[in-house]
Parts: structure tokens; C-alpha cells; sequence
């Protein structure tokens, strides 16, 4: 069956990714992050950390996740999907995966506030939002991921959103073949699911001990968060992406490229400084938010005549607010060919 060109255009992308070489900066950070752990690493409580985790990611994987998914494609259920094209499914992927990097990295970013306490507090709740992601963008292509060994795929698929070398990405996408392929015996995914929970869990304490580092620990931990979330939404994509190929009779397997390229530094600062933008946004949106609708819920409580000033006021003002932006965006888009999106 022939490629459309967006297919082919993806399946070069695909294979690229297979190939891919980690940013200097990326690089570097992790040597940095495994210096501080060797150090510190046996201050974080392993012994709590690895259970609860892995309870975490238990209670996740029952959470139907394909009622919103199936919604917003507007089909009766998710397997629908898996006769669209590719470039349908990618466009679904494309109205989520924002959102989930900067509900991850946002709420990764508040838990620094505490230190260390609040960072191991916070691993189960980002162990839940880890799966939910992958199952959303797997649902985008079809998938329900809840088959008898959906607990191995889905561990397997967050190793190899953090794998840097290429021969062990390439190792970790076999084991996910062997997996859609056919039930693999009990023993072989227990031993191999030993070894895939202690990376994991790892790998989520490691990004917590940069908190020893003074002053620029918090930051590299903030932009190792978001690199995660941002690298586990390709990962995620460019799987499903190969099999839903595959399912379709497109293809059977894509190889990597001839030629390893390196991640972009500057692109990654560029998505980090976006984000951390947004971050501060909402942060700020937030707390201004909640202080003053709690303020004007109280007033309305106490001081009816001055809360509903207030509150009509707002609401007027907004709706002003509104009104003139439009006219503005109107008049740009007309004299100068522009206007704010």
C-alpha cells in the first residue's frame, strides 16, 4: 500500500528519532544529575519511593481514559480510529500534547516550592499523570492499551522516553514489538519488568536530588521536568505512529537513519523558555485569581452592596475588554494584514 506524502514525511521523522543523539545541554545535564545522585542518591527514602510508585502506576492503568479521547473525534469508541489515516490520528495528538506538557511541567514546576519533601510527595501524582498521558495518545491512534500486558508496555514506553543511547532505545522498541505481537511468558515480563521498575524508579529519584544542588538545582530540575513530559509525548507519537502504519498494511518496519543527528539545543531552550513563561503566567494568573474571588465571594457574604459592585464591575469590564480587542484585531487585520491570535 502506498505512503501519502505526510506519511512518508513521518516515517522519515520516525526514523530519525531512532537514531537520535541527546543535546549537548541534555548530555550534560544527565551526567550532571548522576554526579549529584551518586552523592546524595541514598538520602531519598528508595525503600518508600519504588511502592508507591509502582501503586501509582496500578491505580492509573485502571482509569478509563477513552470516554474524552473518543469524544473529541467525535466516534462511538476509540477503535473507530484506527481506520483513520495517520494524519488524522496526528491532529488529535496535536490538540492534547500542549496541554499535557504544560499540566506535567506546571504542576512538576509548584512541587519545587517545598524542596525535597514536596518533590517525593509529588511522584505519585506525576507517575498517574505519566500513564494517562501515554494512554491518551495511544487512544488518539486507536488504541485502548488495556490488554493483559498493557502494565509492561506502558513501563516500557516511559524507560524509552528518557533513553538517550541508541542501542537501547532500539532494544526497548523490540521488547514493545514482541508485546503487540503476542502474550510473552509470565517469567520472561516479570524478569524484565524487575529490571524496567528500578529504572524507572530511578530515573524519577534522580530528577528529585537535584533540590542538594543550591540555587541552579531548582531550575535544571524544572527543565529536566519539562524535558521529560516533552520527550515522552514524541516517544509516545512515534510508536504509535509505526504501529498504526504497520496496522494498516503500510509498512512493516521502519529502520533508523543511516546518518545519527543530535537534538537541538537551541530548540529545547526555546520550548523551555516558552513553557517557563506560561508557567510564571499561571502562577501568577492563579494566585491573583484566587485571592481576589475569594475576596469577592466573602464581600458578597458580608458586604452584599460592595461584592456585587465589584463582581458586575469585572464583568463588565471583560466583556468591554473583549469588545475592544476584537476592534483592534479587526482594524490590524485590515490595515496591516495582521492581528492577535
Amino acid at each position: 500500500m502506498n505512503l501519502s506524502d505526510y506519511e512518508q514525511r513521518q516515517v522519515a521523522e520516525i526514523a530519525g528519532w531512532k537514531a537520535l543523539r541527546p543535546s549537548l545541554l541534555e548530555a550534560s545535564l544527565g551526567r550532571l544529575a548522576a554526579s549529584v545522585y551518586d552523592r546524595v542518591g541514598k538520602l531519598v527514602p528508595h525503600s518508600h519511593v519504588g511502592p508507591t510508585l509502582l501503586k501509582a502506576f496500578e491505580l492509573a492503568e485502571r482509569i478509563d481514559t477513552t470516554g474524552d479521547i473518543a469524544s473529541m473525534a467525535g466516534v462511538t469508541a476509540i477503535d473507530d480510529l484506527k481506520s483513520w489515516d495517520l494524519q488524522q490520528c496526528d491532529a488529535l495528538v496535536e490538540r492534547i500534547a500542549l496541554k499535557e506538557e504544560r499540566l506535567g511541567m506546571t504542576e512538576a514546576a509548584f512541587s519545587e516550592v517545598g524542596g525535597l519533601a514536596t518533590e517525593i510527595m509529588n511522584m505519585p501524582i506525576q507517575a498517574r499523570e505519566v500513564i494517562v498521558l501515554l494512554k491518551r495518545v495511544g487512544h488518539c491512534y486507536g488504541y485502548r492499551i488495556d490488554e493483559d500486558q498493557a502494565d509492561a508496555y506502558l513501563k516500557t514506553l516511559i524507560i524509552l522516553g528518557h533513553e538517550t543511547e541508541v542501542a537501547r532505545r532500539l532494544e526497548l522498541l523490540d521488547r514493545l514489538r514482541r508485546l503487540e505481537n503476542g502474550p510473552l511468558s509470565e517469567s520472561k515480563i516479570a524478569a524484565e519488568n524487575e529490571e524496567i521498575e528500578n529504572e524507572i524508579g530511578a530515573g524519577f529519584i534522580e530528577g528529585t536530588v537535584m533540590e542538594f544542588v543550591p540555587y541552579l538545582g531548582i531550575l535544571v530540575s524544572v527543565y529536566k521536568d519539562f524535558e521529560y513530559f516533552h520527550h515522552l509525548i514524541i516517544t509516545a507519537r512515534r510508536v504509535f505512529q509505526e504501529r498504526h502504519l504497520r496496522d494498516l498494511g503500510k509498512l512493516d518496519d521502519i529502520r533508523p537513519a543511516l546518518q545519527a543527528k543530535r537534538e537541538s539545543t537551541a530548540m529545547n531552550m526555546l520550548g523551555f523558555a516558552r513553557e517557563l513563561v506560561y508557567t510564571g503566567s499561571y502562577g501568577v494568573g492563579y494566585g491573583a485569581g484566587f485571592v481576589g474571588f475569594g475576596l469577592l465571594r466573602l464581600l458578597k457574604e458580608y458586604v452584599p452592596p460592595v461584592g456585587r459592585g465589584i463582581g458586575e464591575g469585572t464583568a463588565n469590564a471583560a466583556g468591554d475588554a473583549r469588545q475592544a480587542a476584537d476592534n483592534l484585531n479587526d482594524s490590524l487585520k485590515g490595515a496591516l494584514g495582521i492581528g492577535i491570535e
